[in-house]
């Protein structure tokens, strides 16, 4: 019981013990959230790279080959008036 020593009664260890305990724990914490805050915000950056590179694609592709005929530009460019002048004007985009 309570007689015996219990709740109150010193378990021996001493400040140098609690001192060493509380600089483990906040570096163990501080790590353990560099880390993870790391992972998270590295698969957002990548997320948004994906998504301006695909945009690049897309943007590429429109200035490079007739979306409707699928004809590249440079078919255009040896043979006939131009790229700008078939999507212009006899697709009327």
């Amino acid at each position: 019981g309570l007689r015996e020593g219990g709740i109150g009664s010193p378990n021996g260890f001493g400040f140098a013990y609690f001192g060493l305990r509380a600089l483990f724990d906040v570096t163990f914490f501080v790590t353990v959230n560099i880390i993870g805050l790391n992972v998270v915000f590295g698969i957002i950056v990548d997320t948004f790279q994906e998504l301006r590179d695909e945009k690049n694609d897309i943007k590429e592709n429109m200035e490079s080959e007739c979306f409707i005929c699928s004809l590249e530009a440079y078919n255009f460019e040896q043979s006939g008036k131009g790229f700008e002048f078939h999507v212009k004007n006899e697709h009327n985009m």
